[in-house]
């Protein structure tokens, strides 16, 4: 047992002291950081699983709240009124479905028709500042011309090059 009124060590156990107490700090320092690597890599390698889970208990707690106040309304048990919010959560979640899916198929349908106005709009400024050849009879034929045409208006070469694919594409 060591006493704090003990008189220091001489000067050369002093020194031993040191070194050692540096070395074990060093190696104290690597091993705390090779486990903190261990650990962030555990981490990392469980994360969708841990998700997984905090996203199973935030179901379960959304669906035990919505459960507990609907008991205040409805006087049922508790099993009928959490099966009442399970099919109401199914019926709300098809409903988003069959919404959405329209409405995207809505807004792509109107994003063709956009760039096809467009594509026109550029055509005409394009060809009253004579980089583009008159105007053919027949409109682009395919969507595969439409974007043909936007990936060269979206390059960077010069014009010269630019009038040459647009005359090859109009033809």
């Amino acid at each position: 047992m060591t006493n704090s009124l003990e008189p220091l060590p001489a000067t050369g156990n002093m020194q031993r002291v040191c070194l050692e107490t540096t070395r074990r700090s060093a190696m104290d320092i690597l091993l705390i950081a090779l486990a903190m690597g261990m650990g962030l890599f555990l981490a990392w390698q469980t994360a969708e699983t841990l998700l997984l889970i905090f996203a199973g208990l935030l179901f379960g707690a959304l669906l035990d709240a919505w459960t507990r106040g609907l008991g205040l309304f409805m006087p049922m048990r508790r099993t009928w009124r959490l099966a009442l919010v399970c099919i109401l959560m199914a019926v709300s979640t098809i409903w988003l479905l069959v919404w959405s899916g329209t409405s995207l198929a809505a807004q792509a349908d109107s994003l063709v028709h956009l760039l096809g106005d467009q594509t026109r709009v550029l055509k005409e400024q394009l060809r009253s500042w004579g980089l583009a050849p008159p105007q053919s009879s027949e409109p682009p034929r395919t969507l595969a011309q439409l974007l043909f045409l936007t990936r060269v208006l979206s390059s960077a070469r010069p014009i010269r090059l630019l009038t040459l694919r647009l005359g090859c594409w109009a033809t």
